[in-house]
């Protein structure tokens, strides 16, 4: 359903502070919304808002202050008749009287992503996607952590601030039956979470980070979070030491480790050091179109590269190039050993 919900920043639910535009699933509450329209620009006076398609078949969302939110129709000033549908997907879809497909909220996440969405990596016209979370668990207004993708097709959770918070694949899908979404959390954790219709609330599935270790850069340059023990802790790769015993009793390594010999670079007798079951560091570069012994000649040659990973695809994903050869130049930053 689509409705305008009042959303209160204090605890007295009876004096409502600001109202928006907004989609949920089931009943009204906190946790059942996937889309607000104008949640940067809450409205003060609940009475004095509307909703309305015009005569160009634009959606305008306006008060007595002016409007808070359009979905700005490029080809309004064409377009003489439309309507705006909720369909069971959860998109709200804005079509032109022929069935094209004007705008649609899918398109414009907000802090849910659900089956059938998409974050825009890169494109020609529009800007890359990204998922906001809430300011707080009653405050829709755009909060302080992000999830989206970058163009080398990894995906990450950041700060307002640019900072990065985590990174980490995107969660598999579900069967057909099952209701999933995937929301940026307010405390800073991306979710995935199913609707328990026995209860008519929703289970969290995943939630990641699950602990501190996996935070972003937590065990620093060339430390990595082993998550194959009972508690989680820092180490460092083999023929690495830590830089500094400060903070290690409680299992964080926040500057990292360094070689316990200096790399003699060039030397015929220089080698790579396997590591199996490792989510692969941040900021790497991938040259593409390498097969296997290429992409260790890439990096041997290169005395800044210090490791490279290599996977040949089942399938063709970019550019028909099938092979993934990515190379780190300094720092290892934010690697974990995984189960598996």
């Amino acid at each position: 359903m689509m409705a305008l919900l009042p959303w209160v920043s204090s605890p007295r639910p009876t004096r409502p502070k600001n109202t928006t535009a907004t989609l949920v699933y089931g009943t009204t509450t906190a946790d059942n919304v996937l889309w607000i329209a104008n949640r940067a620009t809450p409205v003060s006076d609940p009475s004095s808002a509307t909703l309305a398609m015009t005569n160009t078949s634009n959606l305008i969302l306006s008060s007595i202050k002016g409007t808070l939110w359009t979905a700005n129709i490029r080809s309004a000033s064409e377009t003489t008749a439309g309507e705006a549908r909720l369909d069971n997907t959860g998109n709200f879809i804005l079509r032109t009287s022929e069935g094209v497909v004007l705008w649609q909220s899918f398109d414009y996440p907000a802090d849910t992503l659900l089956p059938g969405m998409i974050l825009r990596v890169t494109h020609n016209i529009h800007a890359l996607q990204r998922l906001v979370s809430w300011k707080g668990p009653q405050d829709p207004t755009p909060g302080s952590f992000s999830y989206g993708a970058d163009p080398n097709g990894s995906c990450k959770v950041s700060r307002d601030d640019g900072e990065i918070y985590m990174s980490f694949g995107i969660p598999g899908g579900s069967s057909s039956s099952t209701v999933i979404k995937i929301k940026m959390d307010y405390s800073g954790k991306i979710e995935t979470l199913t609707w328990n219709s026995n209860i008519l609330e929703w289970d969290v599935v995943e939630a990641e980070p699950s602990h501190e270790c996996s935070t972003y850069g937590y065990c620093g340059p060339f430390g990595y979070c082993e998550n194959t023990e009972p508690n989680a802790t820092c180490k460092c790769v083999d023929s690495f030491e830590p830089i500094s015993n400060k903070g290690t009793s409680n299992g964080k390594s926040p500057e990292g480790c360094r070689r316990k010999e200096t790399l003699r670079c060039g030397e015929e007798n220089t080698s790579f050091l396997t590591l199996t079951a490792m989510k692969i560091p941040d900021k790497f570069v991938y040259v593409k179109n390498r097969s296997f012994d290429e992409c260790t000649a890439e990096c041997a040659s290169n005395c800044s590269c210090t490791g490279y990973a290599y996977a040949n695809m089942s399938t063709t994903a970019i550019n028909g190039d099938d092979t993934r050869c990515l190379l780190w130049m300094g720092d290892l930053i934010d690697t974990e050993k995984r189960i598996g």
